[in-house]
């Protein structure tokens, strides 16, 4: 019995121990809350307003965007355009092209197309036709700076030589019809303003710097033609011309005492002739020799003129280029070029060519009564009296 109760007693202790370390290793868990889930709500996309190449109408969309923005595109035009597909995009801009050549078919009837035809200017698309014809209204008024400026303005969408090239030609059209609007109102100080916008415009067109040094050359601002010489000198095909130019400053700088007139020139070939009368009578052609010393008339213009008729005054030898020759010398009652005239001058009678368009030559024995110089690009010879 006392057995039994200490395997009883053992027994309820081993139970209580067992529950005891059980409680003493039993795992914690701690409830956190489950982090909350985020939801993204669908973005709401407007359907484009033309569902189908078939509803679309460009010529009623262009309408309806004109009637809304009050005849000016803009943003409208480009929002609209940027929901059609490339083939709708093409038949909305030929709308609007279409639009602008009714403009330009009744820019004569109708004022202020030029700012209706400027409110369509909206990409490279559209842009190249639409400034072209705003430059030739342009260029129709006479509003030729701002017809340059609108080529200028076009040449920024050229992306091939041709291009490029056509629109340099009209702009070489509108300049030269410019200059020549102010020349025939001597309107002297737009045209210097006028020279100055393309050299500044154009800096790399050297024959509008060359011209621009001419006319300051002219007007005897020789410090300005200087300065746009100065580029000049080392483009090859301007040098010669830049070093005659540049001669003949100088030579006005060297005699600025003086007050040159000047005498039209012609050119044949090569050589420069003056008109010369002799004795009062008819004109003739002399070409300037400043190598010949004597003045020279042919035997058929003399024998035309009636100098022939009496004895020479002598007989002088002359260098000619088939050597050494005797030839009469008479002497005229005068000889003018242009206001200028020398009295008793002698002249050999000479032939000096098988053309008979030279009459003579016009030698030193009449220039050096004169202060002369040779205008070779403005084909003149400029002349004063010596001092």
């Amino acid at each position: 019995m006392k057995r039994i109760s200490i395997t009883f007693s053992l027994l309820f202790i081993g139970l209580i121990s067992g529950w005891w370390l059980n409680m003493q290793f039993k795992p914690t868990y701690i409830s956190k809350p489950l982090p909350e889930e985020k939801t993204i709500a669908p973005q709401s996309v407007e359907p484009p307003i033309v569902s189908s190449e078939k509803s679309f109408d460009p010529e009623q969309a262009f309408i309806e965007i004109m009637g809304s923005s009050g005849f000016a595109l803009g943003n409208d035009y480009l929002q609209l355009r940027e929901q059609l597909n490339v083939r709708q995009q093409n038949r909305l801009d030929a709308q609007l092209l279409a639009y602008a050549d009714l403009l330009f078919a009744n820019r004569k009837k109708e004022v202020g197309t030029v700012e209706k035809l400027r409110g369509l200017l909206l990409n490279e698309v559209t842009d190249k036709a639409i400034l072209r014809k705003i430059a030739s209204i342009l260029k129709e008024e006479k509003r030729y700076n701002d017809s340059i400026s609108t080529l200028i303005e076009l040449n920024h969408w050229s992306q091939y030589p041709s291009e490029f090239q056509e629109i340099n030609a009209l702009i070489n059209e509108i300049v030269n019809l410019n200059i020549k609007m102010l020349n025939d109102r001597r309107d002297l100080s737009s045209l210097e303003a006028f020279y100055n916008y393309l050299v500044d415009t154009f800096p790399s067109n050297y024959q509008y710097r060359w011209e621009y040094a001419k006319f300051s050359q002219q007007q005897q601002n020789y410090d300005q033609a200087l300065f746009l010489l100065d580029e000049l000198r080392y483009v090859p095909e301007y040098s010669e011309q830049v070093d005659q130019l540049t001669e003949n400053i100088s030579f006005h700088l060297a005699n600025s005492s003086h007050k040159f007139d000047s005498v039209e020139l012609s050119k044949f070939g090569e050589s420069y002739f003056v008109k010369a009368i002799l004795n009062d009578q008819e004109p003739v052609r002399l070409l300037i020799d400043t190598g010949a010393s004597m003045t020279i008339i042919s035997p058929e213009l003399a024998y035309s003129l009636g100098f022939l008729e009496g004895e020479p005054e002598k007989i002088l030898r002359f260098q000619t280029a088939n050597g050494e020759v005797s030839a009469p010398v008479i002497r005229l009652n005068s000889l003018s070029v242009g206001d200028f005239s020398v009295d008793e001058l002698a002249v050999g009678i000479l032939s000096v060519s098988n053309n008979p368009r030279i009459h003579g030559l016009l030698g030193m024995n009449f220039l050096k009564h004169y202060k002369f110089f040779i205008d070779q690009q403005n084909m003149i010879l400029e002349l004063t009296p010596r001092l």
